[in-house]
C-alpha cells in the first residue's frame, strides 16, 4: 500500500500460478473518497484471449494504464474507463482474415478474399467506409444484395458471397466485438445446378471395365472415392499409414479434411479386399504417377487428367462426368439401396441434414415429389 496522495494498491495479474486452470483478473485498490475507505475492484480478463500470451499483453497494457491513475492520485471518480474501440467492416474484416490466413488452404483463402473485395467495394460504392460491423443491419444487407445482383452475379453466386461474408461475422461474435450477427440470413431462389453429374449404371461399368484393363491405379483411386467418398484432393494427400486395418477404417486428419476436421472414414466389404494393394507399402496411398505407395506425392492433376483421358477414349468426354462424378454415383448407390439419408450425411461427412438433402436434390435423387406421397 502506499500514501502518496491516495491509499491504493498497484494493479496485478491474478491467478500468480500460471499454472492455475482458474480464470485470469486484474485486481487493485483505489480510495473512495465518499466511503473514506480502500474500494477493491476486480476486472476479469476478455475471454476472447485465449493464450496465456494474449492474456498477458492485455494484462500489461490494462495495468499500466491502471497504475498510472493510481500513482498520478487517482481515486474512484477519476479512474478514466477504458476508450471505446471502434470497428469498422473495412478495417476489422481484412484483419480478421490474415490472421486467419494460415488455416486456410490457398483456394479456400482466395474465395473469402473476392467475397471481401465485394463487401468493401459496395461500401466504397454507398460511401460507407465508416460502417461499424454492429450497423451492419438488414437495410444494408438488401442494398448489399442489389449490388451484387447490379454487377453481373447470379443468385446461386450472391448466396454463396452471403455465406462467405457471414463467416466474417462470426467472427466477430466469437471475439466478443458484437454480440450478435446485426441481420436476418437472406437466400435469393436459385435454379437447380447441373454441375453434380452422377454415372449411370451402363457408363459406371464400361468405365470401371476399361480402368480394370487398361488403369489400376486409376481404377483403385477411384474405388475410394467411391465407396468411401473420401474427396480427390483428400485422398492425394493420405498415407499408408492413415490406412486403419484392424478398424477397417481411414483416418483423415484436419490437416488434409476439407472442414478441417479429424474425420474416420468407415471402409465398406467391397472397398476392404482392394486394400490388400497397400500392405507393406509406405509413404502416399498414391505417389508420383499414381504409383502405389511412394515418398513423393502425387502430382496435383495426375488422376484428373487420366480421368479425362479414359472419357475421352470411351466417347464419354461431353456428358458432364468429371472424377468427382464417383463421389456423386456412390452416393446416388447408397441412397438407393437404402442407406438411411441420416447415415449417409456422417458417411459424407456432411455438417447438417439439410446439406445432404441439397446434396442429393442437386443429383436428382429426392426430389419434392417424394414429399406429396400420402398426403
Amino acid at each position: 500500500m502506499s500514501d502518496h496522495l491516495h491509499p491504493h494498491k498497484l494493479a496485478e495479474l491474478y491467478p500468480k500460478n500460471v499454472k492455475s486452470k482458474g480464470r485470469y483478473y486484474i485486481k487493485f485498490s483505489a480510495w473512495d473518497i465518499s466511503a473514506n475507505e480502500l474500494k477493491t475492484i476486480v476486472t476479469w480478463c476478455p475471454s476472447r484471449y485465449k493464450t496465456e500470451k494474449e492474456v498477458k499483453e492485455w494484462a500489461k497494457e490494462e495495468i499500466a494504464r491502471i497504475n498510472a491513475v493510481l500513482l498520478s492520485g487517482g481515486h474512484f471518480g477519476k479512474i478514466e474507463p477504458t476508450k471505446k474501440v471502434v470497428h469498422t467492416i473495412k478495417t476489422i474484416f481484412p484483419e480478421l482474415l490474415e490472421k486467419r490466413k494460415d488455416t486456410f488452404r490457398k483456394r479456400s483463402y482466395d474465395t473469402y478474399k473476392t467475397a471481401l473485395k465485394k463487401i468493401i467495394a459496395f461500401l466504397d460504392s454507398k460511401k460507407l467506409e465508416g460502417l461499424q460491423v454492429c450497423e451492419f443491419t438488414n437495410l444494408y444487407l438488401s442494398d448489399f444484395v442489389d449490388y451484387l445482383i447490379s454487377i453481373g452475379n447470379s443468385n446461386s453466386t450472391v448466396n454463396n458471397v452471403l455465406e462467405l461474408v457471414g463467416w466474417f461475422f462470426e467472427q466477430c461474435v466469437n471475439k466478443e466485438i458484437i454480440e450478435k450477427k446485426p441481420y436476418r440470413v437472406v437466400k435469393l431462389t436459385e435454379t437447380q445446378s447441373a454441375v453434380n453429374v452422377a454415372f449411370t449404371i451402363e457408363h459406371q461399368r464400361v468405365l470401371e471395365n476399361w480402368m480394370l484393363e487398361n488403369d489400376f491405379e486409376l481404377y483403385l483411386f477411384t474405388r475410394f472415392v467411391y465407396h468411401a467418398f473420401i474427396r480427390p484432393k483428400e485422398l492425394k494427400a493420405l498415407q499408408v499409414v492413415n490406412i486403419d486395418f484392424d478398424r477397417r477404417g481411414i483416418n483423415i486428419t484436419g490437416a488434409i479434411s476439407k472442414n478441417r476436421k479429424n474425420d474416420f472414414v468407415p471402409i465398406n466389404t467391397t472397398l476392404y479386399p482392394l486394400l490388400k494393394n497397400f500392405v507393406g507399402k509406405q509413404g502416399f496411398l498414391f505417389g508420383r504417377s499414381m504409383a502405389i505407395g511412394g515418398k513423393i506425392k502425387c502430382q496435383e492433376n495426375e488422376p484428373y487428367n487420366r480421368h479425362a483421358k479414359a472419357l475421352k477414349v470411351l466417347g464419354l468426354e461431353n456428358l458432364g462426368y468429371s472424377l468427382y462424378s464417383w463421389k456423386h454415383t456412390g452416393a446416388v448407390r447408397a441412397y438407393q439401396s437404402g442407406v438411411d439419408i441420416k447415415k449417409l450425411q456422417r458417411l459424407l461427412r456432411h455438417s447438417s441434414l439439410t446439406i445432404t438433402d441439397i446434396y442429393l436434390r442437386s443429383l436428382n435423387v429426392i426430389t419434392d415429389i417424394e414429399n406429396l406421397a400420402g398426403w
